[in-house]
């Protein structure tokens, strides 16, 4: 919750943390080119490489023994930075195939496994679509899934669960820009500063009408007073002293 939190305040005010400063951008696709879009997408391509891989195998018996455990954490971690951005209505990201299968299954793991085995492979392109987002990128060979630090589906680890508190919230931005090779865009302001810029500027706008109409009654007021005083001075010389 604290790292949903702190990411948050990251989506808002994104220049505001030198270390992933150099991580926020804008255009080409400035909905989709903040620190918190780049996580997403790559905790996205973590999933989408560790389902593919899983089902590759010749039998279901191969998976390793902690495999929906570990995709769990993987997947909760995505779901909240997805929540995050969706606050802040700057970005529809794109998701792994198994994504929605995740959301309906939860924690039912014989579900969720016969659900994702029924997904072709077909379906899984999130990283054959990675031009839209940086046009310069470069697929990985002879394997275009490699460069995940701690592939837990390639050794079964039972020590994921302590490699993942390196994975979560910010900790996740410089790796996320290493495995991108470092060219996500980075010299634009983000979305959400400019949303940001152009709200301060109507409360700004707001303000100044506000102190107008201020301005109008205090004069209308002094005006009043002063009619006031007139009709008292004059009421005084009939001798009335209360309004009729």
């Amino acid at each position: 919750m604290i790292d949903s939190i702190d990411l948050l305040e990251l989506s808002r005010y994104p220049n505001l943390a030198p270390d992933v400063q150099r991580y926020t951008c804008g255009p080409l696709y400035p909905t989709r080119q903040s620190a918190i879009e780049m996580a997403i997408i790559y905790w996205g391509l973590r999933v989408e490489c560790a389902v593919v891989h899983l089902l590759g195998l010749p039998r279901v018996s191969d998976w390793p023994t902690q495999w929906f455990y570990n995709v769990l954490l993987d997947l909760k971690e995505l779901d909240h930075l997805i929540l995050v951005t969706v606050s802040r209505h700057s970005f529809t990201p794109m998701l792994p195939a198994c994504f929605h299968a995740y959301l309906r299954c939860q924690e039912d793991k014989d579900r969720f496994q016969e659900e994702i085995r029924n997904i072709p492979l077909g379906a899984f392109h999130m990283i054959d679509s990675l031009a839209h987002y940086i046009p310069d990128w470069t697929q990985r060979t002879p394997n275009k899934y490699t460069g995940f630090v701690f592939p837990w589906w390639l050794h079964g680890s039972s020590n994921y669960p302590t490699d993942f508190q390196k994975l979560r919230g910010g900790r996740v931005f410089p790796i996320a820009a290493e495995y991108f090779q470092y060219k996500w865009p980075t010299a634009n302001p983000s979305i959400g500063d400019k949303v940001d810029t152009w709200i301060q500027g109507q409360v700004q706008n707001q303000m100044k009408y506000l102190r107008e109409i201020q301005e109008d009654v205090e004069a209308n007021g002094r005006k009043v007073n002063h009619l006031f005083s007139r009709w008292a001075a004059l009421s005084g010389l009939l001798g009335r002293g209360d309004i009729d």
